[in-house]
């Protein structure tokens, strides 16, 4: 696929001159992030307290829906909350949504936050913490915004991140510390109302599907997926519809999910800011294109 071919190329004229909706999985899921935020400060609280998760709820089936709603819900009383796990998701997520396509990152974030929830649940209903049973309650993207981080550190380990914006550390090291922080909270069991081991188990979630391409999201009905891409504002047919297994014998698709991400950014911000060594893989790729087709 040439850069030309791809899909900010085609749609160049239909997204400039125009006011709309984010396009990219990203830019939607922050606004449905921000909306429900504004909606609940509105109601003073009682929408993020509908739409989290509690303790107990898996002997509540019928309630099942808010092991994935909770994520859209954030703490009305403080914006540092939202703040944090938006921004992490809008200087994470775009790199990762250019490499698996909108429709699998949709899949993977949706599944992180099933898959943190859960875990919380279990971990609420066979060591609760003190208090009424079923009092306990999850809100928050954190930990699908964590997967969303640590995958980022998995492919990109070397580049380079700010800790508090201007403290400079390559991002492998960045992740040892977001993990390093949670395992040391955990020990005080949410210390501070924060559900660390949601953190952790997104982490976890994160190595897991970028090491073996765990796609749990495929497991979710199709047309659930269709239905939260419409309603983001895009089209499900636009999207990428399977994510591509990366097996021993098939190690080229993991490079073409580097040149995309190299590409997506070469677009975003100029040849100026790519590094030597995304140079060099551009170079080799197109270099290996022109062989197999005899250039």
């Amino acid at each position: 696929m040439g850069i030309y071919d791809r899909d900010y190329y085609r749609d160049e004229e239909t997204r400039s001159g125009s006011l709309a909706l984010p396009k990219s999985t990203v830019g939607q899921l922050i606004l449905a992030n921000v909306v429900i935020y504004v909606a609940d400060m509105l109601v003073q609280g009682q929408l993020s307290d509908l739409l989290s998760t509690r303790s107990g709820q898996l002997q509540q089936p019928w309630l099942w829906w808010r092991f994935v709603t909770y994520g859209f819900a954030h703490d009305p009383s403080t914006i540092m909350h939202i703040l944090f796990n938006m921004l992490g998701l809008l200087f994470f997520g775009r790199e990762i949504e250019a490499i698996y396509g909108p429709r699998a990152f949709l899949r993977m974030y949706m599944t992180a936050l099933v898959v943190g929830s859960v875990f919380w649940v279990a971990a609420e209903t066979f060591a609760p913490l003190p208090g009424p049973a079923g009092a306990a309650k999850l809100i928050g993207a954190s930990g699908a915004v964590t997967a969303t981080i640590i995958l980022f550190v998995a492919h990109f380990p070397r580049r380079t991140l700010y800790i508090n914006f201007f403290i400079p550390v390559p991002a492998w090291l960045c992740g040892i510390f977001i993990v390093g922080s949670d395992l040391m909270g955990a020990t005080g069991r949410g210390a501070g109302g924060v559900a660390y081991s949601v953190h952790l188990t997104g982490a976890a979630y994160g190595l897991l599907f970028y090491k073996y391409r765990w796609d749990l999201g495929a497991l979710l009905p199709a047309r659930l997926i269709d239905f939260v891409q419409r309603r983001f504002g895009r089209s499900a047919a636009r999207s990428n519809p399977r994510l591509r297994v990366r097996h021993p014998d098939e190690d080229h698709h993991h490079e073409d999910g580097l040149v995309d991400a190299i590409l997506d950014k070469l677009h975003r911000e100029g040849e100026g800011s790519l590094t030597r060594s995304e140079r060099r893989i551009l170079e080799d790729y197109s270099r290996r294109l022109r062989e197999r087709r005899g250039m």
